[in-house]
């Protein structure tokens, strides 16, 4: 019992020391619009340096008062000094039904950097020091 239990502590020792998160997604709003809505995850926000964040995005569209689906999911690196940003990852969800798309199935014509380039001011203002 004693060893498992050691066992269980040197597992979560190692998942601190190698970065591993395990905290649940704390979505805050920062961008109403009338269609989209766009948050940043709080709990995903890395600052590997004191000018540089990295964070996760998301942008949902409302249906109505109690329907949104999400449409993009993105890892960005802001350098906060510089006013740039990186796109490290990017999800993209399908608008009818929510299901992720794979790389074949996201549209040519997708509406993400658009939507994406109007609102990084916001985005930087809110996770920048």
């Amino acid at each position: 019992m004693k060893a498992g239990m050691v066992i269980v502590g040197v597992i979560f020792l190692l998942a601190g020391f190698l970065g591993v998160s395990y905290a649940e997604p704390e979505w805050i709003v920062f961008y109403k619009g009338e269609k989209n809505h766009f948050f940043y995850d709080k709990s995903s926000i890395e600052r590997p340096e004191k000018q540089r964040v990295i964070v996760v995005q998301k942008i949902v569209e409302v249906k109505d008062i109690d329907d949104t689906i999400e449409l993009f999911r993105t890892k960005f690196e802001i350098e906060c000094k510089g006013r740039t940003f990186k796109i490290l990852s990017n999800t993209e969800f399908e608008e009818v039904t929510g299901r992720e798309l794979t790389s074949d199935q996201i549209s040519a014509n997708s509406k993400e950097g658009e939507i994406l380039a109007s609102k990084m001011s916001i985005l930087r203002d809110n996770v920048c020091p």
